[in-house]
């Protein structure tokens, strides 16, 4: 993922911290922007890409060009 500091195993704890919490998660990063990205990819095979992208539009991240990525990423995650 590397260009904008977002790792594999970053994924991975998010979706985790994301799956096990019981309410709101906080990501945070100076911008927002890898905190938006990084959600964007923990999301990825447990929501839709359409619906991954409102979210962080709506948060006021607008990305519509990580589509493809977020579908690489699902397909990734569900091949294990």
């Amino acid at each position: 993922m590397g260009g904008c500091g977002v790792e594999h195993g970053m994924i991975d704890e998010q979706a985790d911290a994301i799956e096990g919490g019981s309410g709101k998660i906080l990501a945070y990063c100076a911008s927002g922007t890898r905190s938006a990205v990084l959600s964007a990819f923990a999301l990825a095979g447990s929501m839709a890409r359409d619906d991954i992208l409102d979210a962080i539009a709506q948060a006021g991240y607008p990305m519509p060009q990580l589509g493809a990525q977020i579908d690489h990423v699902a397909s990734a995650r569900a091949d294990g």
